[in-house]
C-alpha cells in the first residue's frame, strides 16, 4: 500500500500512542493490585524527541499530542505560531515540506520514542540499536540551509552514538 507522508506519520504515531496507552493501563492495573501509588511525574514524556525535533527544525510549530479518541480519525496535533496567533493543526494541514521533513526523520524519532516507551512498558518492544547512522543525500532538496542547521542542532543536542552524514552537490550552503 502506498501511503502519503501524513498517513505514514499518523500510522506510526498512532501505533506508538496505542502502545503508550496500553503500557499506562498495565501500570495502573499493576499498582492497583499492589495498592500502590503510580507516580505520573516519574513517567517519561515519550514525545520529547518529537518535540525537540520540531523545536529545532520546525521552530514555528510545536508538537502537542496524538489524539486517538476517534479510531476512524487519528489526529497528530501541532500548534503553529503565526505572529501573535496560535493555530492548532492536524498533520494533514501542515505543508508538504513540513510533512516531508517529519517523514525524513520519522525512523529515528520512532526509535527514540520506542526507547522511552520501553522504560514504562511491562512487555517492552524491540530495544533500539546502540548506534545510529543517518545519511541524508542532497539535503538541500529537503531542508533549506540543511547542512549548517543540522550541524548546529546536532551539536546542541549532544546526541551520543549518533552520526549524521549529509551529502550534496551544492557547495554554496
Amino acid at each position: 500500500m502506498n501511503r502519503t507522508p501524513a498517513s505514514s506519520i499518523k500510522h506510526s504515531l498512532g501505533r506508538l500512542e496505542n502502545r503508550f496507552q496500553t503500557a499506562l493501563a498495565q501500570r495502573v492495573r499493576e499498582k492497583k493490585q499492589a495498592a500502590a501509588h503510580l507516580d505520573l511525574a516519574a513517567l517519561p514524556d515519550i514525545y520529547a524527541p518529537l518535540r525537540t525535533f520540531t523545536e529545532f527544525l520546525l521552530p514555528h510549530l510545536r508538537f502537542e499530542q496524538v489524539d486517538v479518541s476517534d479510531e476512524t480519525n487519528i489526529r497528530c496535533v501541532w500548534t503553529r505560531t503565526d505572529g501573535r496567533e496560535q493555530i492548532s493543526l492536524d498533520i494533514d494541514q501542515l505543508s508538504s515540506g513540513e510533512k516531508s521533513l517529519i517523514t525524513l526523520f520519522l525512523p529515528l524519532l520512532e526509535t527514540e520514542v520506542s526507547t522511552l516507551l520501553n522504560r514504562i512498558d511491562l512487555t517492552p518492544g524491540p530495544v533500539s540499536a546502540p548506534d545510529t547512522l543517518m545519511i541524508i543525500d542532497e539535503p538541500e532538496q529537503h531542508i533549506r540551509n540543511a547542512v549548517s542547521l543540522l550541524e548546529s542542532k546536532v551539536k546542541q543536542a549532544h546526541r551520543k552514538n549518533t552520526a549524521y552524514w549529509a551529502t550534496g552537490l551544492n557547495d554554496s550552503y
